[in-house]
C-alpha cells in the first residue's frame, strides 16, 4: 500500500495528473473477495502485477528434508556396521495462479496501465481443491509405481513425490485458511 501512495505522489508531482483514489487505496478486502493493485507499461504487466500482490497476501513456504540412518550391529564373529545416509531433495514449487479473477477498474495514465482486480475467495478454493485432487491421483500412481521399481528408480520417484506432497500441502494451506474444515474434511 505504501508503494501504490507513493507511485500517486510521484505521478502527480513528475507529470502533473494525479491517479485514480483506488490506486493509493485500494479497496479493502472482505470475507469474499481479495483485492490487488498492480501497474504496468501494458495491460497484461498490470494484471501479473495485481495478480502477484494478491499472490503476497496468500504466500506460504514449506520446506522438508529427509534423513536416513541405518545401523546394523551383529554379534559374535560378525562386523557391525553404521551407515548414515541424507537425502537433500530440492523441490521447485510452482508460483501461486489465478483461473479466474474479475477486473474491477482500469485506468491509464502518463502510458501506464493501472488495474484492480478481485479475487473470489470461493472459487479459488474450489479451483485449488481441483488442482489438490489432480495431485494427489498423480501422487497415488506414483506410489503404486514403487512396487515394480529398481532401487536407482525408486529415488527419482522418492524425489518427484516430495515435490507434489509439498505442492499439495501449500495448496491445502492456503485453502484451510479460507476453509477451516478443509483439512478435516478432507482427511476423515
Amino acid at each position: 500500500m505504501k508503494r501504490n501512495i507513493l507511485l500517486s505522489l510521484m505521478c502527480i508531482v513528475t507529470h502533473g495528473y494525479a491517479l485514480p483514489s483506488w490506486v493509493g487505496s485500494p479497496q479493502s478486502d472482505t470475507p469474499e473477495m481479495i483485492y490487488g493493485v498492480g501497474e504496468g507499461e501494458s495491460l497484461k504487466v498490470a494484471r501479473e502485477d495485481a495478480l502477484n500482490a494478491v499472490a503476497s497476501k496468500l504466500g506460504v513456504t514449506i520446506s522438508s528434508t529427509l534423513t536416513k540412518n541405518t545401523t546394523q550391529t551383529t554379534i559374535g564373529s560378525s562386523i557391525g556396521a553404521t551407515n548414515d545416509v541424507t537425502l537433500s531433495l530440492k523441490s521447485v514449487v510452482k508460483p501461486l495462479t489465478f483461473g479466474s479473477y474479475d477486473i474491477v477498474q482500469t485506468a491509464v495514465e502518463g502510458g501506464r496501465t493501472y488495474l484492480l482486480v478481485g479475487v473470489n475467495k470461493k472459487r479459488f478454493c474450489e479451483e485449488k481443491k481441483g488442482e489438490i485432487a489432480h495431485l494427489e491421483e498423480e501422487i497415488n500412481k506414483k506410489l503404486v509405481s514403487l512396487r515394480t521399481q529398481e532401487s536407482a528408480q525408486k529415488f527419482q520417484t522418492y524425489e518427484m513425490l516430495m515435490g507434489q506432497t509439498q505442492e499439495a500441502l501449500r495448496l491445502a494451506t492456503i485453502v484451510s485458511s479460507f476453509d477451516r474444515t478443509y483439512m478435516l474434511a478432507s482427511h476423515q
